[in-house]
């Protein structure tokens, strides 16, 4: 939401829809500059805010395989209007969004929205996967990750290794 408002801030005449669940309202839309508009998802179709800690995966898989339809539904609507979609600006992982714009021939552009760490780590996967070491204390580590001293893998703590490689 802060790009958001700094792309709106520096060039007025640029009108952003932001698309989120229906749960963002009580955050308030009234500080927000005349030229950034709504669109809501569904909010039954992932899971609640209360469960989704409890099981990350479903949570992220929900996102990844429930929310394209809907969100291709709110881009049509917008086909029939006075400012139709011209570019989309997703999250990098959203990749239903990417394949929403190649299929309308709207550019999409990805932003990365996590941690340098958190993309680092995105970038050697493989790596690590391959170079995993263990200490003595049973956990794994890995000095592999470019501009990182150390990366620790707790068991069941890593969400990348949890699912690969539960040892």
């Amino acid at each position: 939401m802060n790009l958001c408002k700094l792309l709106a801030s520096k060039k007025p005449d640029l009108l952003i829809t932001f698309v989120t669940e229906e749960t963002y309202t009580s955050s308030g839309n009234a500080n927000f500059p005349p030229n950034i508009r709504f669109s809501y998802l569904p909010n039954n179709i992932i899971p609640s805010v209360e469960s989704r800690a409890a099981d990350v995966f479903s949570f992220r898989r929900a996102i990844t395989t429930k929310l394209g339809a809907p969100f291709e539904e709110i881009l049509d609507s917008f086909t029939q209007t006075t400012h139709p979609v011209t570019t989309i600006l997703t999250d990098f992982s959203l990749s239903w969004a990417v394949h929403a714009g190649a299929h309308r021939n709207i550019p999409v552009a990805g932003f990365w929205s996590t941690t340098l760490t958190e993309f680092s780590m995105h970038l050697s996967y493989e790596s690590l996967q391959r170079k995993t070491i263990s200490d003595r204390f049973g956990r794994s580590k890995s000095e592999i990750v470019p501009k990182s001293s150390e990366v620790q893998y707790v068991r069941n703590r890593g969400l990348y290794l949890k699912s690969e490689n539960p040892n």
